[in-house]
């Protein structure tokens, strides 16, 4: 028999030699952690024994080897570069728009619940929305009328689009009233 741990729940254990009887609980989850440790040596030493060849192939076996490096490095680069990554995201989506929206067709062909399950939490969503920022949204629009503007106007006054100012009017955003109040000081005061 093996000597890795064969199951979680030793009280149901098919095993009769099971090297885990008689084992206190923190005997068992150091047990655990040895064993994920030498699946994870293990793993290493396999990557390590890998030639490399091309320039992707060396930074595929560093980021296999150092993945906390790498998951930190990332995390602190999105941090650091919101507006750039946002950007490249939405630069991706826009390129990829009729294969996410034949996916999305396709899964609510194949799941007839997930297209419901989808616009019922966006019902939800919305309604939870508007009650949160309701008053926000009628301060925003009698302003924005108050100045004459159309959504399109007031938005790239803002640089934000159209059908963001239409969230925030209907309650769908959070309105950023720092940058609001930044670009319209006036709105202060109009606001009270």
């Amino acid at each position: 028999m093996s000597d890795t741990i064969c199951n979680r729940d030793c009280e149901r254990c098919p095993y009769p030699d099971c090297i885990c009887d008689g084992m206190s609980y923190e005997e068992y989850r150091a047990a655990v952690k040895a064993d994920r440790e030498a699946a994870r040596e293990e793993r290493r030493r396999r990557i390590i024994a890998q030639p490399v060849h091309t320039e992707a192939e060396r930074l595929r076996k560093y980021r296999a080897l150092n993945p906390e490096k790498v998951r930190k490095y990332n995390r602190e680069y999105r941090q650091k570069n919101k507006e750039k990554v946002a950007e490249r995201n939405r630069a991706w989506r826009n390129a990829h728009r009729e294969e996410i929206s034949a996916k999305r067709r396709e899964l609510i062909k194949e799941f007839p619940d997930y297209g419901e399950h989808i616009r019922e939490s966006q019902k939800q969503w919305r309604k939870r929305n508007r009650e949160r920022y309701g008053e926000s949204q009628k301060v925003i629009r009698a302003f924005r009328e108050y100045l004459g503007l159309t959504q399109a106007a007031f938005g790239e006054k803002l640089g934000v689009r159209f059908y963001t100012v239409n969230k925030w009017e209907h309650g769908v955003l959070r309105a950023p009233w720092e940058r609001i109040y930044e670009v319209f000081p006036e709105m202060r005061d109009f606001a009270q």
